[in-house]
């Protein structure tokens, strides 16, 4: 469930955007994979996952949501804190649903 979806930086808390940076880097990190290995097994440029491992630029949320579904994982975020996301990727890429 990956379709584009680019969110503008601004719509975003300073908190929310770090803790999805953060998230993406400690479970990369984890998993002792380099940004290079992540690249290859995502089909994403090195670019953009350091992109969104630094919080740099507009969040596409189908990018971030490869590398959710590459480790095996879910946002410690609600899915409020990424307003404009379909409801459909509620269940499948946070902990919890948040506000509905």
């Amino acid at each position: 469930m990956t379709n584009d979806l680019t969110l503008p930086r601004d719509l975003f808390h300073e908190d929310n955007l770090y803790e999805l940076s953060y998230e993406l880097y400690e479970a990369r990190n984890i998993r002792r994979l380099t940004l290079g290995e992540v690249s290859a097994q995502s089909g994403l440029p090195v670019e953009e996952i350091d992109a969104l491992e630094s919080g740099i630029g507009d969040i596409n949320f189908s990018h971030a949501a490869r590398l959710l579904d590459l480790y095996n994982m879910r946002l410690n975020l609600t899915p409020d804190c990424f307003p404009g996301l379909p409801p459909e990727y509620y269940a499948e890429y946070f902990r919890t649903r948040g506000m509905e």
